[in-house]
């Protein structure tokens, strides 16, 4: 099995909240996946996980891209806050699981298309 690779130490901001995201490879039998944790003061915030299926349309053209190609366009695309709603919904999902009483970090899932 290859290893998997990742980025550390991007810093973002989201509604005045310092975040620092990690991007990691993840191996997803369906086709191409990236797993970003976020942490916030040192703690776990939330995860956002890639995908692309092989089945999708772009997928082609999106496995010929290098894994650090693909980070670049994640890294840039949360950067430039064009995933601003998606990292919304990171917020929201971890608030509403935290307030049932769960404590891990349970993954949202989004196409990984909308990043590149």
């Amino acid at each position: 099995m290859p290893e998997l690779k990742g980025i550390y130490g991007i810093e973002l901001n989201y509604q005045n909240r310092p975040l620092i995201c990690s991007l990691e490879q993840c191996d997803w039998s369906l086709g191409i996946g990236v797993l970003a944790r976020f942490y916030e003061d040192n703690q776990a915030a939330g995860a956002l996980k890639f995908l692309c299926d092989s089945s999708h349309e772009r997928y082609e053209e999106i496995s010929l891209l290098s894994i650090d190609r693909i980070f670049d366009h994640i890294k840039s695309s949360l950067e430039n806050e064009m995933l601003h709603s998606s990292i919304g919904k990171l917020v929201h999902w971890q608030s509403e699981m935290s307030k049932q009483g769960f404590k891990g970090v349970s993954p949202l899932y989004v196409q990984l298309t909308d990043a590149i």
